[in-house]
């Protein structure tokens, strides 16, 4: 069996070669199809190395950021530790001020004591003349 071809169907590999058309098309697209699988290949490479990359870049981060974290904890500790000792040396201050003020009071009322006696018989005696005086206004007012 037998094909006719023109010359205006043949391709210049096909007059060249004597080869039929169908078998040239078929190398052609095997050829176009290689280049395309060849293509697709590369932009997966490339497509890979970008989210290699990325994650490489992304791993950079997080690194960079776990390291700020414990800055920040190790920062913090330390503030809170410098608070601790202020507020402690704070409390022994007005520990050692109250226990001398405990003191003095003390030794005043020590020393105050008839006075202060002498202050509740003074109040005492004022709140029993002000009774009398209420007495003898109430009975003169009857």
């Amino acid at each position: 069996m037998e094909t006719k071809t023109t010359e205006a169907s043949m391709t210049p590999s096909e007059g060249s070669t004597g080869e039929s058309p169908t078998v040239v098309l078929r190398r052609e697209m095997l050829a176009q199809f290689n280049r395309v699988g060849e293509m697709a290949i590369e932009r997966e490479k490339r497509y890979m190395q970008r989210f290699d990359g990325a994650d490489d870049q992304v791993k950079t981060a997080l690194t960079a950021s776990e390291k700020a974290l414990v800055e920040t904890k190790n920062s913090t500790g330390r503030q809170f530790e410098t608070m601790r000792e202020e507020i402690t040396a704070r409390i022994r201050i007005t520990e050692k001020t109250v226990g001398e003020l405990a003191k003095t009071v003390s030794t005043m009322v020590g020393r105050g004591g008839g006075i202060k006696d002498s202050w509740g018989y003074l109040v005492g005696a004022g709140g029993l003349g002000a009774a009398v005086v209420g007495i003898v206004l109430a009975m003169l007012a009857q």
